[in-house]
């Protein structure tokens, strides 16, 4: 098995996934998944040369696991990393036997792939709201249907990231946010924010901020004129 020094972590992903776990668990996670990714999949019982909390560690994280038919086991979105780190480097090796890097394309060939975006349908371009940890059919590899709850979950995710995170909103700012964009349809198949043809997060949340603080203003003013006409009928008693 090749053996490459690194491997990708997705901080906002980890931290939003092990946010409710104990320090410990987060540690023994981290720990197999080094052990993995430096041995390959392993039987359960190697995974207690790690720590000695790795069995409670692997019943509770099964839906996160490969399991294959010998009984090894290891970390289901590791080994995907590990495939595309493989392909990636067979790749470099067939270009090193040809000779090195392929020549860049000429100008027809990118104009003929920009007219090709050119032609995308819209459902094409919305952006993709699926997120870490899909959900997989253990006996084909393929992603299974992602449910409403999940696409709302992977929606919540990327807002968080993007609202909290970069742009430091309020935490209820971030909650009126989700309640307003993830309403469902009469029927229950969609929310608000895909029915848009076009949604970027980024862009929707500072016009939510804008708007808040135009709302915010129309009230105090609501609430001066208001008190106005009870001063008035007062001062006429």
């Amino acid at each position: 098995m090749a053996k490459y020094p690194y491997l990708k972590f997705y901080a906002s992903d980890f931290y939003m996934d092990t946010l409710t776990w104990k320090e410990s668990e987060v540690g023994t996670w981290i720990r197999l998944l080094c052990f993995w990714w430096i041995n390959g999949p392993c039987l359960p019982e190697d995974c207690q040369k790690v720590s000695k909390n790795a069995t409670k560690m692997l019943q509770k994280c099964d839906k996160k696991l490969k399991h294959y038919p010998d009984g090894r086991v290891s970390s289901l979105r590791l080994e995907t990393h590990r495939i595309e780190r493989q392909q990636l480097s067979d790749i470099n090796r067939e270009n090193g036997l040809k000779g090195g890097r392929p020549q860049k394309r000429t100008v027809s060939e990118s104009e003929s792939e920009t007219k090709a975006k050119q032609k995308r349908t819209v459902s094409e371009t919305k952006p993709s709201h699926s997120h870490s940890y899909s959900q997989i059919n253990k006996e084909s590899g393929k992603p299974l249907p992602q449910t409403v709850e999940n696409r709302k979950e992977n929606f919540r995710k990327q807002v968080w990231d993007i609202g909290i995170v970069e742009k430091e909103i309020e935490p209820s700012d971030f909650d009126d946010f989700m309640k307003y964009w993830t309403e469902k349809s009469p029927r229950g198949r969609k929310m608000r924010f895909e029915k848009q043809q076009v949604f970027d997060i980024g862009l929707r949340i500072d016009t939510w901020m804008k708007n808040k603080s135009k709302w915010n203003k129309s009230e105090n003013k609501d609430w001066c004129e208001t008190d106005k006409v009870l001063s008035e009928i007062m001062k006429n008693r």
